[in-house]
């Protein structure tokens, strides 16, 4: 914006030139530092559904638990931002979309669930969970000329299992054992320097873990 003229009055009460802040004498590749201290977004509009259905029955001599619960964006409209008649940042709907470089709108797959199933008793616990990000779209791949990246334009969905057992031992011993991304399942290829989207995925794949717990008895 700052290289076109048009722009470049508007702008440069923000701008800090070598000669000082406000003065629009430099060429953009000589800026110092860009002063903004406060702005509030025009605003946003956002709708959606969410889903929480669960059930437990006896079961032997336990407990059964089944449970899913889910979201839905409808949407997510931001205001164009605006300064004077110069537009700033265009209105844009960002469900369904990775939004790099958005600077409010993070990416926003449109649908995530997850589904539970456990069983549960006096000495022990044990619960499985599935759980589903839908795939997305880059809308910073769309016009490349380059095929491998026409190719990133779609996030693929994003599925990950887990699994935690929770064992109540005599004299105040508990053990509780985890298993994060038990498939080990890699998070998307995304057309971004570190090649995933770390607001959604996480990268670091199968995990496990175990704690040991000791209660005093009063």
């Amino acid at each position: 914006l700052y290289a076109d003229e048009a722009n470049k009055d508007a702008l440069k009460q923000f701008i800090v030139c070598p000669d000082g802040i406000g003065t629009g004498t430099c060429a953009a590749s000589e800026l110092e530092r860009v002063q903004v201290d406060i702005i509030n977004w025009p605003g946003v509009k956002t709708s959606g559904l969410d889903l929480h259905l669960g059930h437990r029955a006896a079961a032997g001599g336990g407990e059964l638990s089944l449970s899913l619960d889910g979201t839905y964006t409808l949407e997510y409209r931001t205001k164009g931002l605006m300064l004077g008649d110069l537009e700033l940042q265009k209105a844009e709907d960002a469900a369904g979309y990775l939004n790099f470089g958005n600077p409010i709108a993070t990416s926003l797959p449109r649908t995530k669930g997850r589904a539970s199933a456990g069983y549960h008793s006096e000495t022990y616990s044990l619960v499985s969970y599935l759980n589903y990000i839908s795939s997305y779209e880059d809308r910073g791949s769309e016009g490349s000329d380059v095929a491998e990246i026409k190719e990133l334009g779609t996030i693929d969905s994003f599925v990950t299992w887990d699994m935690s057992f929770l064992w109540n031992l005599s004299e105040g011993v508990k053990i509780a054992l985890s298993g994060v991304n038990l498939l080990d399942a890699k998070p998307p290829l995304v057309n971004i320097e570190q090649g995933y989207d770390g607001f959604t995925h996480d990268p670091k794949g199968r995990q496990l873990k175990m704690a040991v717990t000791y209660g005093f008895g009063g």
